[in-house]
């Protein structure tokens, strides 16, 4: 969390205040831009971990155990990613005064969870307690997503239009 840009704890501020003003087109500016700039500066920053992740495990294990390891870093960066978009999610239910929801989806998405891996882990071991989890992001993600986009426009959509603004970032 060190190189968080601290969007999804700064997202619900903007929200809210935009959201106490009735300016709808401005949260979803707020959404939409919080979620493209996550995704990219995580999608990047996973990118460029992801070499010297996989050659510095080397360092802490070998043999088998270094196999395991490696095979499980895809996994490991991608439940990153997702982990960091659903925080930008959930900061934009806060700042909606719903953080009712957003804990019905994070409680959802946990059963889901405990769901998947007594199912995924029998076949895939610890792969299926990585697929699990990065399928409860995924679930929180697009549940989190459609709430906040039927509470912009009045009903779920999957799209909210999205236009770069300095200002907005």
């Amino acid at each position: 969390r060190v190189v968080d840009p601290g969007t999804s704890a700064g997202l619900g501020r903007f929200i809210a205040v935009a959201n106490a003003r009735a300016q709808t087109s401005e949260i979803g500016d707020y959404f939409v831009m919080a979620l493209v700039s996550t995704f990219s500066f995580y999608a990047i920053l996973s990118g460029f971990a992801l070499w010297p992740l996989k050659e510095g495990l080397r360092f802490a294990l070998s043999g088998s155990d270094l196999e395991i390891a490696r095979d499980l870093l895809p996994y490991a960066i991608a439940s990153f990613l997702l982990m960091n978009c659903n925080g930008a999610i959930q900061g934009a239910l806060v700042g909606l005064q719903r953080s009712d929801l957003k804990s019905q989806i994070v409680v959802g998405g946990l059963v889901l969870q405990v769901v998947l891996v007594l199912v995924l882990t029998s076949e895939s071991g610890l792969k299926g307690l990585a697929q699990a989890q990065i399928l409860q992001y995924c679930f929180c993600i697009v549940i989190g997503y459609l709430m906040v986009v039927r509470h912009i426009r009045g009903r779920i959509a999957w799209w909210l239009p999205f236009a770069w603004k300095r200002a907005t970032f």
